[in-house]
């Protein structure tokens, strides 16, 4: 049986395969993903489009020999950081809710409790 990887939502159950990911590598299961804020989502996606973006530029650039390898290097360390900071706010989303679960929250939200 092959190792599996946990979704970073505690409370769900999903797993994906190991195989498929990097080591150390963290998943977030469509489930999950759909009960993220929305800005928070529409951030990620955001990035990730202006990081494959970023990506084709830079390759056309080092193609045609317009750019030092050493500016490569530190876009890539920006924005892996950046995307590093992202996927702490999305994990701790999860880790840490706004709202508490169960009927606590019901009756707050209700103004009851």
């Amino acid at each position: 049986m092959s190792a599996r990887i946990p979704c970073i939502n505690p409370s769900c159950r999903r797993t994906a395969p190991a195989d498929s990911y990097e080591p150390g590598e963290e998943i977030i299961c469509r489930g999950c993903w759909r009960l993220l804020p929305p800005d928070l989502a529409a951030r990620w996606k955001r990035f990730n489009r202006r990081e494959r973006r970023l990506i084709r530029r830079i390759e056309r650039r080092v193609a045609r020999n317009e750019i030092p390898a050493g500016r490569v290097r530190v876009i890539g360390v920006r924005m892996e950081a950046r995307r590093a900071v992202i996927w702490s706010e999305i994990c701790a989303a999860f880790r840490s809710p706004e709202k508490p679960v169960g009927l606590d929250a019901f009756l707050r939200e209700t103004g009851l409790g």
